[in-house]
């Protein structure tokens, strides 16, 4: 039978070469789209050409969707629904104590995912 940290320690591992990875991939997708939009102003720029003001505005300024936060508040609640799951079939082989960790692990994501969802209806209710 395997012991517990030939189980956490792997699974721990790419858990977290995981988020490392979503999210500088996220960060360098935003980067490489904010310098296309300003080499985009800068190019019509040079060609000397009349810019709005207006246009250079909405080309520089994030678009905010108003529904990001409700997607992020599914997307942390699925991981932490994911890891309760995983707990308890660790919990089914034998493992209890890493199904303990597991669902310790699962309030972090389940916690931000709530706060997420609470700052989407207080959003809407200011709006």
């Amino acid at each position: 039978m395997m012991e517990i940290k030939q189980i956490i320690l792997p699974l721990a591992l790419f858990i977290f070469i995981a988020i490392v990875a979503v999210i500088a991939l996220s960060l360098l997708f935003k980067y490489l789209n904010r310098r296309l939009a300003m080499e985009t102003v800068k190019h019509v720029l040079e060609k000397e050409q009349v810019v709005e003001p207006l246009l250079i505005e909405a080309i520089v300024r994030e678009k905010t969707d108003r529904n990001i936060d409700i997607r992020k508040s599914i997307i942390l609640f699925s991981i932490a629904g994911a890891t309760v799951i995983f707990g308890f079939i660790l919990n089914s082989m034998g493992y209890h104590q890493v199904h303990k960790i597991l669902l310790g692990i699962a309030t972090f994501p389940g916690l931000l995912g709530a706060a997420y969802l609470g700052f989407h209806f207080l959003a809407d209710k200011e709006l």
